[in-house]
Formats: C-alpha cells, sequence, structure tokens
C-alpha cells in the first residue's frame, strides 16, 4: 500500500521543502502518508481547520509559519492518497470497477444478446 510506505512520504516531504520538519516528523511516528493522514483529529468533514493546524501542521512547522501551507497539502494528499488506499483494501483487488461489471455482462445478464 502506497500510504505506508516512509521513502516515498519522505521523498513527497523533500520535494515540498519541508527538510526541517523531517525530524520532528519521524520524532511524532509520522513515518507515511498513512499516519500523518490519520495524526490529528480532523477530518475533510469538518469545516474548522484549527485541530489539524494546532495538532499536527504547527508543531511540524516550530513557528515557521511559510511552511504552513505545504504542509497543509502534504496533509491533503495524505489523506487522499490514505483513504484511496484504505477504499482498494475493503473492496478487494477486484474493487468496483469489477461489482458494476462492462455493459455486455449487464446486456447478458437481462437476456440481451
Amino acid at each position: 500500500m502506497v500510504s505506508l510506505r516512509s521513502e516515498t512520504f519522505f521523498a513527497r516531504m523533500v520535494e515540498l521543502g519541508l527538510e526541517d520538519c523531517l525530524g520532528e516528523a519521524k520524532t511524532r511516528g509520522l513515518t507515511s502518508f498513512a499516519t500523518f493522514a490519520y495524526g490529528s483529529d480532523f477530518n475533510p468533514q469538518m469545516a474548522d481547520t484549527t485541530i489539524l493546524t494546532k495538532e499536527l501542521l504547527e508543531p511540524l512547522a516550530k513557528g515557521n509559519k511559510e511552511l504552513l501551507p505545504r504542509l497543509r497539502m502534504l496533509w491533503w494528499e495524505s489523506w487522499g492518497i490514505a483513504t484511496a488506499d484504505a477504499r482498494r483494501n475493503a473492496e478487494g483487488e477486484r474493487g468496483r470497477a469489477s461489482e458494476a461489471g462492462s455493459a455486455g455482462d449487464r446486456g447478458a445478464a437481462k437476456g440481451d444478446p
């Protein structure tokens, strides 16, 4: 699962210019997209991002407010990757596309030629 690969997560942090946050992320156990996505009590259905900012982003930025937008972007990417992995895992290898079947399969089920 992509969401659990530490090397991919750390490479993305470096790509975003968040090298200064690597040590604190490792100290807090935020070593993958999944652990970062679930590193706070915030979820995307919440309108107020204060929890995310206070619990996760500001401690990693260590007072450097310029890093907050990049950390926020990394969190959203992490959430997307982690939830996509969870969805694939829950649906199994075949996923939703196979549940719907092809147009030909649906027609055959109805008795169409």
